[in-house]
């Protein structure tokens, strides 16, 4: 059984600019629908034949002028005496007008959303970058004033600072340069086979301690991980993130246990700590932009570096969660096909 026109109002006749007389007997396919929209719209068709009505849809009709309409549907049927399907009726309401009122504001809150971000990212730059910046600058300059008054111990404790100081600025540039990346679709995900205790080992390795407060990190690797196929750039955000967090809220002289483990599918990482935990108000929302925790008073840091770990993670099409208890402590696990 098919259908073709009937009726036509002038409503459709000024819509369309066809009258009811060019378009009678007619199937709507054959003048007004986008070819994209025909399979679909035959679909809807089908079901009222089958007495599955009303139902409800969008579609676009085109116009003599090849103007497009998008059209709200709501369709049903009119039975015979048998109770069968005589004919189908729907009703239309045009809401291009009203489609391009909620893009344009999905733009705008866009565009306000990307602005109150650049904001934050100036307010990130001239507060977190201060710290570590400052010192830089007094470790060089005490070094360069007084060379004879350090011992080679203490010049060693300067040095470290430095280094410290430099590589949590370049996290953090990377940190940002992440996320815009992200922001802007240009976030290149290049895997390559990654064998993965020298890698993460090299991660350790880079990792920035405060020669003031060393912290203890004991890394765990499984007999059965080898390689894996994962972006380099990427992994090492997300373990770099994850371990700096971990020595941030973690005690002086603190334990972090970090994990590898390997399925024939996954590898698991596993970052814990026995720090200040999260409260259970806020991991809801630990994985936002510049959202940190309400129980971290003064301890520094930028809100960025989740965020950064869950979207490396989301790229390689894994997983990211977290379970934490106030003064307890907190485990991060990564889980990422490879």
């Amino acid at each position: 059984m098919t259908y073709d026109t009937l009726y036509f109002n002038q409503t459709c006749e000024r819509l369309t600019g066809y009258s009811f007389e060019e378009v009678k007997g007619k199937y709507i396919w054959d003048l007004f629908l986008i070819p994209e929209d025909i399979e679909s719209v035959k679909t809807i068709i089908k079901e009222l034949q089958a007495c599955h009505f009303p139902n409800e849809h969008e579609n676009y009709w085109l116009a003599r002028d090849g103007n497009r309409r998008l059209i709200s549907w709501y369709n049903t049927v009119l039975l015979d005496n048998n109770s069968a399907v005589k004919y189908l009726i729907g009703i239309g309401i045009d809401i291009t007008e009203r489609k391009q009122a909620e893009e344009m504001r999905r733009q705008l809150e866009r565009q306000q959303e990307l602005s109150q971000l650049q904001l934050r990212f100036f307010s990130l730059v001239s507060h977190e970058f201060r710290t570590p910046l400052s010192t830089i600058l007094a470790s060089v300059q005490l070094l360069q004033l007084c060379p004879d008054k350090f011992s080679p111990d203490k010049k060693l404790r300067n040095l470290q600072r430095i280094e410290g100081a430099t590589q949590r600025l370049r996290q953090m540039l990377d940190n940002i340069l992440t996320i815009n990346r992200a922001e802007t679709g240009q976030l290149d995900f290049q895997p390559t086979q990654v064998e993965l205790e020298k890698f993460c080992q090299e991660i350790l390795a880079d990792i920035p301690l405060n020669p003031d407060h060393q912290h203890v990190l004991n890394c765990v690797i499984n007999a059965d991980c080898g390689s894996a196929c994962l972006d380099k750039n990427m992994l090492r955000s997300i373990l770099s993130n994850l371990l700096t967090n971990a020595i941030k809220y973690s005690p002086q002289g603190g334990t972090i246990d970090f994990r590898i483990n390997c399925t024939a599918t996954e590898v698991i990482f596993q970052v814990c700590d026995r720090g200040i935990g999260i409260p259970v108000d806020d991991i809801p929302h630990i994985f936002k932009a510049f959202h940190r925790g309400t129980n971290i008073d003064s301890i520094p840091g930028s809100g960025l570096g989740l965020t950064v770990a869950q979207t490396c993670v989301s790229v390689h099409g894994g997983n990211i969660s977290v379970t934490s208890e106030p003064e307890v402590g907190t485990t991060f696990t990564v889980t990422i096909p490879g």
